[in-house]
């Protein structure tokens, strides 16, 4: 039972993760608050998914690493080095 709700949280907050950031992309047809106030509910879920994800980061070190792991996890981590200079840099661009 509680595996199915953690499960479902993390599914949810995915679902959530990538509508805020279509919705960030529409910035030219928004007001710059609303802009601003999505990214900031992005880096929130950001931080919590990998919260919640904390055991991906326990396997690293773990198994074999196939042709098909190696590419996913440069590709995971391209994306955490992408988000966190995203997050640090819009900061001090915010208004």
């Amino acid at each position: 039972m509680i595996a199915k709700v953690g499960m479902r949280l993390k599914v949810l907050i995915d679902l959530l993760m990538t509508t805020l950031l279509v919705a960030a992309f529409a910035y030219p047809f928004t007001a710059n608050e609303y802009h601003e106030a999505n990214g900031i509910m992005l880096g929130v879920l950001f931080v919590l998914h990998h919260a919640l994800n904390r055991w991906w980061y326990l396997a690293l070190f773990k198994g074999k690493y196939s042709s098909r792991r190696i590419i996913g996890t440069i590709i995971n981590f391209a994306l955490l080095i992408a988000m966190l200079v995203i997050l640090v840099v819009a900061v001090p661009i915010s208004n």
